[in-house]
């Protein structure tokens, strides 16, 4: 598996459980051969085996859970749930942060998570830092960290914000744990952006570390955080005098040295600080830079045409909801059937990475009382048929307590009205933030009777829709969250403010970015 050989590795892993067909770990370990793959509901038996057969299956129970979260099998969901949540509050480690955030809106369950993840993750001995003070008219130098730099969500949102950066004030910097295919469009337009592209796939902690000190960094900005190809131990040994988290990982990392989280005051409300780690850097306006180079599809003439060719209905109000299946829990599916329920003449639209999710999903619906066929189910294409796409369908609904993040901001970049509703978590809180900033916040529900309500009047109401379509419309063609020079700017403004601060002799504070 290490060497990327998941079919060798799993004929291996398949022999030893022949000799031996107790053995735990090699059911695991076969299971997670068949989840690279993407075959989860191979891989989930052998996961559910290798617990089994543990003496303490602590930190695989995240595994399961995420397993069957991915193909939409809910058998003993809330009870698997429980214990994790249960473990992780007794301070046992248990699975991986990025894995508590999709299910678990407990801020304190996600902080406790991360820490006791990271708590494991052996500390590099370097000596103490001794960063230099910038003289006037030296650049300050950013680094981003990520491991994606390519066709992925975090690019797709902050491609226009490196093109964009003051190059005769800042000098970019990109450390580049990525292993996305060198034709990659995203990937070729970010390194088009920096002034210094730097790969460390092949290069230990240590040696990063080294390097970024020696290249006099000023501001570290982690874009991947705790989320796959993230590598949290470089700035945990301090990099850079201001380091800070953004976009990638939306929770708290609890890591030893990171300063910041960028954020804005509904994202984290100041109210609930004390479960992040970080201080906060708040921005004036939405916490979540844009892109505003994407396509954005024309009004189709003939748009039941338009339906029939994605696979929509013609004449039916269409909900979406286009996130990974591990985001749609039992509890915000109940709510969807009893949407549809309510609105009859009504479809709902979304993703599912198995013909599996998909059965799951119907046979869900039909328990709940609403017939299979008003699920329509999309497959992932392009860039361009997937916005022309959301622009096609009438209202997304959004998930708790993952709420979209790019996809939210997609959606309304095409004009799409979103509803959702707000959590106490920032993974929670993502498109309360950019909704309120488009001025809309009438699609931000108080809690889940009130998001059925309004739901349901938008898909009856021909009128009441047509109203916030059109707001919606209007706003975005003026609205700061699709200003992309203006976040950028404020960006760089709080990049400075955060560094003035440390050259003050200041622990690092919630700092507010004025607009």
């Amino acid at each position: 598996m290490h060497a990327g050989e998941p079919l060798l590795a799993r004929a291996c892993y398949e022999r030893a459980i022949e000799l031996d067909p107790n053995l735990g770990d090699a059911h695991f370990n076969l299971g997670a051969t068949y989840q690279a793959q993407g075959l989860h509901h191979l891989a989930l038996p052998h996961y559910e085996r290798g617990v089994a057969l543990m003496a303490d299956p602590s930190v695989y129970l995240g595994n399961v859970l995420n397993t069957k979260m991915r193909i939409c099998d809910w058998q003993g969901l809330d009870a698997l749930i429980q214990q994790i949540e249960s473990r992780v509050l007794a301070g046992q480690k248990t699975c991986p942060p990025f894995q508590i955030i999709s299910f678990s809106g407990s801020p304190d369950v996600q902080r406790k998570a991360a820490a006791l993840w990271l708590k494991a993750t052996p500390a590099l001995a370097f000596p103490p830092f001794m960063p230099r003070q910038k003289q006037a008219g030296e650049k300050i130098r950013i680094a981003y960290f990520s491991a994606d730099f390519h066709n992925h969500p975090v690019s797709y949102l902050t491609a226009e914000m490196f093109e964009l950066h003051d190059k005769t004030q800042f000098e970019l910097v990109a450390f580049s744990n990525d292993h996305a295919r060198e034709s990659d469009p995203y990937r070729a337009r970010v390194i088009a952006a920096f002034d210094h592209w730097i790969d460390i796939r092949a290069m230990p902690d240590e040696e990063v570390v080294q390097l970024a000190r020696q290249m006099e960094i000023d501001v570290a900005v982690e874009l991947t955080g705790l989320t796959q190809g993230g590598r949290t131990g470089i700035l945990m040994a301090r990099v850079a005098p201001v380091q800070m988290h953004y976009l990638g990982y939306p929770a708290t990392t609890s890591a030893v040295n990171m300063d910041y989280m960028i954020a804005d005051e509904l994202l984290v409300p100041t109210t609930m600080q004390q479960h992040y780690s970080e201080r906060m850097l708040y921005l004036p306006h939405c916490f979540q830079v844009s892109d505003s180079k994407r396509p954005r599809a024309v009004q189709h003439e003939n748009r039941a045409a338009a339906r029939i060719a994605y696979g929509l209905p013609e004449s039916r109000f269409v909900f979406c909801s286009f996130c990974n299946s591990y985001k749609i829990t039992p509890e915000v599916f109940d709510n969807w059937m009893r949407i549809l329920q309510a609105a009859p003449k009504s479809s709902l639209m979304l993703y599912a990475d198995s013909e599996i999710a998909q059965s799951n999903l119907r046979r869900e619906a039909e328990a709940r009382g609403v017939g299979a066929d008003r699920l329509v189910f999309g497959a992932r294409v392009g860039m361009p048929d997937y916005l022309a796409r959301l622009e096609s369908c009438d209202l997304f609904l959004d998930t708790l307590p993952y709420n979209g993040g790019t996809t939210a901001n997609d959606a309304l970049w095409m004009g799409l009205p979103l509803l959702t509703m707000a959590g106490e978590t920032m993974t929670s809180r993502m498109a309360v933030s950019l909704l309120h900033t488009l001025g809309m916040d009438e699609l931000i529900a108080k809690d889940w009777a009130d998001y059925e309500a309004r739901a349901i009047a938008l898909a009856t109401q021909s009128e009441r829709y047509a109203a916030i379509k059109n707001k919606l419309l209007v706003e975005r063609e003026t609205s700061p969250l699709f200003d992309t020079p203006k976040t950028t700017r404020a960006i760089e403004r709080g990049y400075r403010i955060a560094l003035d601060h440390f050259w003050q002799g200041l622990a690092p504070d919630h700092l507010f970015v004025p607009a």
